[in-house]
């Protein structure tokens, strides 16, 4: 087109010289321009349908993929800055690519350039991903025997175990609950068939509380350490369980013995029937939140809360001493908390029994009456 413009021109100015030259010579020039200008109008519409047909639907697919380009490695990139976004609109504004300024496609470039940077160090990390020792191993690891990959993965840490106090069986290790369990029922049913309260005897008067108190209960631990005798000894010598420290095992029984048969003998020398009702809510208690058969961990919370003050759980763990071994003062620890045991059955035998005596006269007689058999 540039050429045909430059030959018009040099046609019209051989018209302005055309004065001197014969009308033969002008026609000719006439023509001559004629058809260079039909010239011109073809390769302009030539070029015209160039850009139509071809060069602007090819603009547009190329605005619309580096569109999607950008799109894509900014969510790639993660890139939040404005200027991703206002080249995204720029170009989706301009269908054209010569009509966008050379201020926006400046600006353009740099965005591009810096997500070019961008992707070259991700895939620099990319590449050195490859060369790492622990991508290495895993690869290896995926090449060997699909049983090794299994074992691998199910069991991943080999464990190794050493017990500290080991105990032989299941048996020896739940002797401490069943021993004191029994010391338990054989102190509750010593107050169930002995009374503990004391019949007037001819020629005595004026006996004390603590003398009445004291006099009966020396019956009931008598009995209880022959229980407590017969228990230890039927575990040791007839089932055989395992225990360290036989001695110690015996004392600690003969303590919770003493605690136990003085605390029911209390509860039912203040509250008579009463109180053997409430020691029998305590043993239920007791044997399933104590820690004896289940970890006291594992339990409802409300046994975790009640287990520090339950006799039961010191006398197992003393128990539990004696049979797999002692641990620092721990023994001696567990025994002199059921002291505070003793001192509640004392508060209760020799104060809070005195009051009660006039309610249980009053319960005798409401079910004197009935048909119930206390």
């Amino acid at each position: 087109v540039d050429t045909d413009l430059s030959r018009i021109d040099a046609d019209l100015s051989a018209i302005q010289k055309a004065n001197t030259k014969t009308l033969d010579d002008s026609e000719d020039i006439y023509d001559i321009i004629k058809a260079d200008i039909r010239s011109c109008r073809r390769n302009i519409r030539v070029l015209s349908d160039e850009y139509e047909n071809s060069l602007a639907p090819q603009l547009n697919r190329t605005l619309a993929s580096v569109k999607s380009s950008v799109t894509d490695v900014k969510n790639m990139l993660n890139f939040t800055g404005k200027s991703i976004e206002q080249l995204v609109g720029i170009l989706g504004n301009y269908p054209e690519m010569m009509s966008l300024g050379r201020e926006q496609l400046v600006k353009s470039r740099g965005e591009v350039a810096s997500m070019q940077n961008s992707l070259r160090i991700l895939m620099g990390k990319v590449d050195g991903f490859a060369d790492n020792e622990q991508y290495q191993m895993l690869l290896r690891l995926l090449e060997t025997e699909p049983a090794e990959v299994a074992e691998f993965i199910t069991n991943p840490i080999n464990l190794s175990t050493e017990a500290l106090f080991p105990v032989e069986n299941n048996g020896s290790a739940m002797a401490p609950f069943y021993i004191v369990l029994s010391i338990w029922v054989g102190s509750l049913i010593l107050v169930a068939i002995i009374h503990t309260k004391v019949k007037p005897i001819e020629g005595v008067t004026n006996m004390r509380v603590y003398e009445e108190f004291f006099g009966r209960y020396i019956v009931f631990y008598l009995i209880g350490q022959i229980q407590t005798i017969i228990t230890v000894l039927g575990a040791l010598l007839y089932v055989g369980i395992q225990c360290e420290h036989p001695f110690l095992l015996w004392f600690a029984m003969s303590v919770t013995s003493f605690t136990y048969t003085l605390f029911l003998y209390a509860l039912t020398y203040a509250f008579e029937a009463v109180g053997e009702a409430i020691a029998v809510v305590l043993m239920v208690i007791q044997v399933a939140g104590s820690g004896g058969t289940f970890p006291v961990e594992v339990l409802p919370v409300v046994y975790q809360i009640l287990y520090k003050y339950m006799p039961f759980a010191y006398s197992i763990s003393a128990a539990r001493e004696a049979v797999a071994g002692t641990y620092g003062n721990d023994y001696w620890i567990y025994l002199s908390s059921l002291g505070f045991y003793v001192i509640a059955a004392l508060v209760i035998g020799l104060l809070i029994s005195i009051p009660c005596k006039r309610l249980n006269v009053m319960i005798k007689k409401s079910t004197a009456g009935t048909d119930l058999m206390v």
